[in-house]
């Protein structure tokens, strides 16, 4: 029947609430793109990444509806996100109608994946009537922040989190 384009994987790719799904699965997808950083001398997730947000962190994100999972066809995970309507990072943001992402995870071996997510994601944040999207990445991280610079996320304000240094970033719905 021929061979899909990457177009066309993309779209059997599905955003969905993590509700049963085994967590060390989910956990396993984080250690392999912490792994695939390390071999590349990236450092937005170190070692302490891990250390910082254990399998229990995602277990949590999960029962209290926060954690998204992105699944092909097959039911396959592709990624994973935690979608929170208040953070921190943000001064005043409990009063902005927005959609905060972290924890965003892709399987290194599937291109096109973290845009689906992000995309699938602000779908969802505007069927909710949110006005914007957050997020924030290392500031040492030229090529995460050229990338959410492309996918139209401005970079607005830094922060701080113990030794993390990021830079704030927020994209109009």
């Amino acid at each position: 029947f021929g061979v899909f384009g990457k177009k066309e994987m993309q779209m059997k790719w599905t955003l969905q609430a993590a509700k049963d799904e085994p967590m060390e699965e989910v956990f396993a997808l984080y250690e392999k793109r912490v792994e695939w950083m390390k071999q590349r001398g990236l450092r937005q997730w170190d070692a302490g990444y891990l250390a910082a947000y254990p399998l229990s962190y995602y277990q949590m994100q999960r029962d209290a509806g926060r954690l998204y999972l992105l699944k092909d066809a097959e039911g396959r995970l592709v990624g994973a996100a935690v979608l929170l309507s208040r953070d921190g990072r943000w001064p005043g943001g409990d009063r902005v109608s927005a959609c905060y992402v972290h924890n965003l995870v892709t399987d290194p071996d599937k291109r096109g994946a973290g845009r689906e997510l992000l995309r699938q994601a602000e779908e969802l944040a505007r069927a909710r009537g949110l006005k914007w999207m957050r997020l924030d990445c290392g500031e040492g991280s030229a090529f995460l922040n050229d990338y959410y610079e492309k996918m139209g996320y401005i970079a607005v304000g830094k922060c701080r989190e113990a030794e993390y240094r990021g830079v704030r970033r927020e994209k109009r719905l």
